[in-house]
């Protein structure tokens, strides 16, 4: 299955990288940054070989309970839908409800589909640390260097200045 896996699809034009360590990269990706990881089986037409594994962006994915037994069915939101007989929407969701989609939440809440990214309370350390470092520098620059208060009495500047700066009123004053 992995040979199958690690060969390009009988198809025309770009093929995307389809090894298994690439799915895998793909899905702890997910996993760190949205919280949870999805993916579609894709099977051959018999629907007794398997095709292709597609990740989803589990971001796209909202979870809907059926009325009467409050069971959790998953939509994916389609930016420009189009939809086919059979299929079920409700507004931009497509209802994706097959045993070939996969989605697997990491640290979920009680009664509550969605994964939890474990990088949430490094973003939350990174901040708070860029937070002061800031404060640090506003202190440093106000702080951190020594001043020099000058004081300057005027009329003892004026009695000591040379002549030749002298303001014109003053020389008429004293002359």
């Amino acid at each position: 299955m992995k040979s199958m896996l690690n060969s390009p699809l009988p198809s025309p034009g770009y093929q995307h990288g389809r090894s298994l360590d690439k799915l895998d990269t793909i899905q702890r990706m997910m996993v760190m940054v949205r919280g949870a990881c999805a993916g579609e089986v894709v099977l051959n037409e018999a629907c007794n070989d398997v095709i292709d594994i597609v990740p989803v962006d589990p971001s796209l994915i909202w979870f809907r309970r059926e009325t009467g037994t409050s069971r959790l069915t998953p939509w994916q939101f389609v930016k420009n839908p189009s939809p086919r007989s059979g299929e079920e929407w409700f507004g931009s969701y497509k209802k994706i409800d097959t045993p070939t989609f996969i989605y697997e939440e990491f640290d979920p809440m009680v009664d509550d589909p969605y994964g939890r990214t474990p990088m949430l309370p490094v973003l939350q350390v990174v901040f708070f640390h860029l937070q002061v470092l800031q404060d640090l520098k506003a202190v440093v620059h106000n702080q951190g260097y020594p001043r020099l208060d000058i004081s300057m009495m005027e009329e003892i500047m004026l009695k000591n200045m040379p002549a030749q700066i002298k303001p014109t009123q003053l020389l008429s004053k004293n002359g």
